[in-house]
């Protein structure tokens, strides 16, 4: 039954994620939606990247991003995305709190009609 959904998702809008997006009514996507950016001491910065899918018809630009004490996502912006492309944005994070686990909030502005607030989230863990 899932690979027949599966099948039916790419023949009718090309892969799976863009039908996801489709049924999610996101002209926009992060991909991960939750970025793993691993585990590390208090005080250390860990990078990874994150896919900006652009499901529209029309050209996108990403000009912005989250900029707080424990994240930055600025470094690689802006950025043009081409309609039904997406481009990889990495994101810096200095890990700040106590030993455990964490998920934070992130997100990019982007110019599509206006201005709209893309977000997605981090998590990881602080060892000391």
């Amino acid at each position: 039954m899932s690979s027949i959904i599966l099948g039916l998702a790419y023949a009718r809008f090309g892969s799976v994620a863009a039908g996801i997006a489709y049924f999610r009514n996101e002209p926009i996507s992060v991909q991960p939606r939750l970025a793993d950016v691993g585990e590390g001491n208090s005080g250390e910065t860990r990078m990874v990247t994150v896919d900006v899918a652009n499901w529209t018809d029309q050209p996108i630009r990403v000009i912005g991003g989250t900029s707080d004490c424990s994240c930055t996502v600025l470094g690689d912006l802006p950025v043009l995305v081409p309609p039904h492309q997406s481009r990889t944005v990495a994101v810096a994070m200095t890990l700040s709190g106590r030993p455990g686990i964490f998920t934070r909030k992130a997100g990019f502005l982007v110019e599509r009609d206006g201005l709209q607030a893309v977000t997605f989230g981090l998590t990881g863990r602080i060892l000391e």
